[in-house]
């Protein structure tokens, strides 16, 4: 869904003094550290497979219409390697905003 949330790694440092309930920041800062690991996780099949699918067309494709075929596989693979990099990131940024890990 489309629906914002309002975490409180998105509310500025110097205005988060009094805002939201305690353990708020520390379970946000849970959630992203879960974040990270799922998105590294997935990011690290993706890039497999991708690997596996380039060997396999390097192996056993010849001709422009197969290979043709092959490169849109590989770059949707791409396109979700790109989008789990992403996630990744601004999990990671979110944590080093709340005071996490460096």
């Amino acid at each position: 869904e489309a629906v914002r949330l309002w975490l409180p790694s998105e509310i500025p440092a110097d205005s988060r003094a009094g805002i939201g309930k305690p353990g708020l920041y520390e379970a946000e800062a849970v959630l992203r550290r879960v974040q990270c690991s799922s998105a590294l996780e997935t990011l690290r099949l993706r890039l497999h497979t991708k690997c596996h699918f380039i060997m396999f067309r390097n192996t056993y494709m010849r001709g422009q219409r197969k290979t043709s075929r092959a490169r849109t596989l590989i770059d949707s693979v791409s396109d979700g390697v790109d989008s789990m990099a992403r996630k990744y990131h601004r999990a990671r940024e979110a944590l080093f905003w709340l005071g996490g890990e460096e």
